[in-house]
């Protein structure tokens, strides 16, 4: 593995260490946390906006209330695909690092069996040569 490479990386093909580089979990968890602080932020201008309707004079205000109500949902089916995007990339991610845990424990049970056997190997010389 290169130096510039993460351990946290896609494997195209499960049977080679091919890289491309997924969204950390902590971006993905970054971009939700952003996505819901705009979802937040668009329910409290809405309100404000809905408030300071119903105290103003009521010219068009039914009117402008549904416009601002379409925009809003608007705004919050593409907040809610892009939550959708990040949670289908940590499912992704975590497919991968499931597939890298395989093979670090395969190769640690191998490295384990391999040394076993240098173990006994070398017992079994030292034995030979005491007697």
């Amino acid at each position: 593995m290169s130096p510039l490479m993460s351990p946290l990386t896609a494997i195209e093909n499960p049977n080679t260490l091919s890289i491309s580089a997924p969204p950390t979990p902590a971006n993905s968890n970054n971009r939700l946390k952003e996505s819901m602080a705009l979802l937040e932020l668009d329910f409290a201008e809405f309100k404000e906006r809905t408030q300071a309707r119903q105290s103003g004079p009521p010219d068009n205000t039914l009117q402008q209330l549904k416009e601002d109500l379409q925009q809003l949902k608007r705004d919050n089916e593409a907040l809610a695909s892009d939550l959708r995007g990040s949670v289908e990339a940590l499912k992704q991610e975590n497919s991968v690092l499931r597939v890298q845990l395989a093979k670090v424990k395969e190769d640690a049970e191998y490295r384990e069996n391999s040394f076993t056997r240098q173990v006994q190997h070398l017992t079994g010389i030292s034995h030979q040569s005491s007697q």
